[in-house]
């Protein structure tokens, strides 16, 4: 895996957690990234839920909706032509599960519930 991996991992989980302390407890995380390699390794979703966030919503990148917004890379031999169909807005907010711990790890509380709940039936 190239470097340029593990530093936009380190990039978006600082982000993440510098955003944590500033967002309101409704508020969203709007990040769009291609859903194609390398952006794909980035594992977004995974670096968020470092700083306590989860995916609320997923939505295709709709560039006309941003006027004026022209892509831009920093590969130099990249190609000119963008295909943003492959982009995707990931809609984060702060996760709210409370977290436990039990022999098999960490897990959600509200999942414990839910089990406890089911077996009751």
């Amino acid at each position: 895996v190239c470097s340029g991996v593990h530093v936009n991992k380190a990039l978006l989980r600082e982000f993440f957690s510098s955003v944590r302390h500033v967002i309101t407890p409704h508020g969203e995380v709007h990040v769009t990234l291609r859903d194609k390699p390398p952006y794909s390794n980035w594992k977004i979703e995974e670096q968020a839920a470092i700083a306590g966030f989860r995916v609320h919503a997923l939505r295709l990148f709709d560039e006309k909706q941003f006027p004026g917004y022209k892509h831009r890379t920093t590969l130099k031999d990249a190609a000119e032509s963008f295909d943003s169909r492959f982009c995707r807005t990931r809609i984060f907010k702060i996760s709210s599960l409370r977290k436990t711990s039990s022999s098999m790890g960490v897990r959600d509380a509200e999942e414990e519930e839910e089990e406890g709940d089911e077996s009751s039936h």
